[in-house]
């Protein structure tokens, strides 16, 4: 996986994540949405056939953009994990 800051404002940022499929971005687009502090937030994909998405996010005045998007990305990443270790259990059962 790859980022690339592609815009930032004040109240905006928007990035492009490469080398992945959908589910990384939406996982991200799904944790940005639960902030509050969040106006507007999207995954576009530029191409169907590549593997980039860009994530925009803007955020309310007197609110860091890139901080509620690192905020963002850690949920998202506890939530991976959440998902894996669920997955890792299910397995083991499965096994038995």
């Amino acid at each position: 996986m790859k980022l690339k800051l592609i815009e930032e404002t004040k109240t905006s940022i928007k990035i492009q994540i490469e080398k992945v499929d959908f589910s990384i971005p939406d996982i991200i687009h799904q944790e940005i949405l639960k902030d509050n502090n969040v106006v507007f937030a999207g995954v576009l994909p530029p191409h169907p056939i590549l593997k980039q998405f860009i994530i925009k996010m803007e955020v309310k005045p007197k609110i860091q953009p890139i901080k509620t998007l690192t905020a963002s990305g850690e949920k998202a990443w506890k939530q991976s994990e959440s998902i894996l270790k669920e997955v890792q259990q299910m397995k083991k059962e499965q096994k038995k």
